[in-house]
């Protein structure tokens, strides 16, 4: 028997026919010869498509050791901060020995368009700024009406921003007037021809404008509480609960407790000996003068601590500091109109409550108004003078109700009389007067605190009625 073996050859062509790249260009351009090429491409460039076309039919191309379907194109992603990338194109003949490399330098340049700086004033970028990061946000306060985004393009590139307008280099533009509570969005569109092709980057820059806030700074010492060495007692501190006393009549706040906080603890280190009582704080508006400032007029009320300094603060329970030593913020509340006067009152639960008009200027840093009832006297002269220029609230409203009689007198009897309980703060209101009569912050009600209701009914030493001064 004959018998035969047919040998077959395997083809042995290994080479391209085409290499196609988008964006950018081969360089050299391709020929089936020359195996080495450069791509240069722009910085924005997140990504090279090429599609390879090998010259026989029956051979494979693979990138990386990864087979490519034929006719297919291979993606190529550029890393962040990569200044060159390479591929290899590997075409293996039909009899699979074979073999030709093709690569592909990928060279992008470091900033072919955008921005080389950007900033914006007042307020902050964030992130910081990036030539190739193209998202900003902005926070600014509600007093800030307009931002300047400033910037400078690279090289001869023309800038474009929202308004429109277009800009020479360096570029500084003005926003439109912020709407309180709301984002406004800057947009800067930078281009610029490179290399006969036409190239752009745009920047968005998002400024939020903080919701109405007044701040304001308050001051006020309590004649009860006061030392001679012009500090108050704190001796009350282990009495005083997170949750502030004026939620109920004739007060009405509602806020309840501060969240984080507990009976005695403030949060800050150093300041639990430093407060001396919660205090209520309360604004007022109207262009008519301060008889005119009535309970109707109120814009806000904020419950707040006094410290024993007379530096009345506001409460934050959302930080790590709950004590914000700035002033106290009123959320909601705009600046009053010029035409109108801002009043601010200051209540607390067994003194008399003390109204003044709010100044505008010569204020603390960051503060929108200030009343200093320590050295000035309050409307109607309502403050008891200690001396050497202080004053402080009237103490001996024992019944809150205003002003001071006989029935102040009469809460402090023998059924009050002892040690007082962190209970017992709740006061008049909670069913048991307790604390609120002990009038001299010694942590007792005795008969001793009956002094300053005695000595605050004497003839020629009345407190004046101020039916506005009510809370209600």
């Amino acid at each position: 028997s004959n018998y035969f073996v047919d040998i077959i050859r395997g083809r042995t062509e290994a080479s391209l026919a085409a290499l196609g790249v988008s964006p950018g260009a081969l360089d050299p351009a391709f020929s089936s010869m020359t195996t080495v090429y450069d791509v240069r491409v722009t910085d924005s460039v997140t990504r090279v498509s090429f599609v390879p076309v090998a010259s026989d039919s029956s051979s494979t191309i693979a990138v990386g050791g990864a087979a490519l379907v034929r006719g297919a194109s291979y993606d190529q992603e550029l890393a962040r901060g990569e200044a060159t990338t390479r591929v290899a194109f590997v075409v293996t003949a039909q009899d699979g020995v074979t073999r030709r490399s093709y690569t592909a330098t990928i060279r992008r340049d470091d900033l072919t368009v955008g921005l080389t700086a950007l900033s914006v004033a007042p307020g902050v970028l964030a992130p910081d700024f990036d030539p190739l990061t193209l998202a900003y946000t902005v926070e600014v306060p509600y007093q800030v009406t307009r931002v300047t985004v400033a910037g400078t393009p690279l090289g001869s590139a023309g800038v474009t921003t929202d308004r429109p307008q277009t800009h020479t280099s360096p570029f500084t533009q003005a926003t439109a007037r912020l709407t309180p509570g709301e984002t406004t969005r800057t947009t800067v569109v930078v281009a610029r021809d490179v290399r006969g092709a036409s190239y752009s980057r745009t920047y968005t820059v998002d400024i939020t404008r903080a919701d109405p806030m007044s701040t304001l700074q308050v001051g006020a010492f309590l004649q009860g509480a006061y030392a001679a060495d012009g500090n108050m007692s704190t001796r009350l501190i282990e009495h005083l609960p997170a949750s502030h006393p004026y939620g109920v009549a004739p007060w009405d706040v509602p806020e309840g407790t501060i969240p984080g906080l507990s009976a005695g603890d403030f949060g800050l280190s150093g300041v639990t000996d430093t407060v001396v009582d919660w205090v209520l704080v309360e604004l007022r508006s109207t262009p008519q003068g301060a008889g005119a400032a009535v309970a109707a007029t109120s814009l806000a009320r904020q419950a707040a601590l006094l410290l024993r300094d007379g530096t009345i603060v506001g409460v934050d329970g959302t930080s790590t500091a709950p004590l914000r030593t700035e002033g106290v913020f009123f959320d909601g509340v705009e600046v009053v109109n010029a035409s109108e006067d801002l009043y601010v009152l200051v209540h607390h639960r067994n003194h008399l409550s003390v109204i003044a008009r709010a100044a505008t200027g010569g204020c603390g840093a960051g503060a929108n108004y200030c009343v200093d009832f320590r050295n000035r006297q309050a409307h109607l002269n309502r403050q008891v003078l200690l001396g050497g220029g202080r004053y402080a609230m009237f103490a001996g409203d024992t019944d809150s109700d205003n002003d001071i009689d006989s029935d102040d007198e009469n809460v402090i009897r023998v059924g009050n009389l002892g040690s007082i309980s962190a209970r017992d703060y709740q006061g008049f209101n909670g069913g048991s007067y307790g604390i609120d009569a002990d009038l001299d912050f010694d942590g007792e009600v005795l008969s001793a605190d009956r002094y300053y209701i005695i000595l605050n009914t004497t003839p020629g030493a009345t407190p004046p009625a101020c039916p506005i001064c009510a809370p209600r």
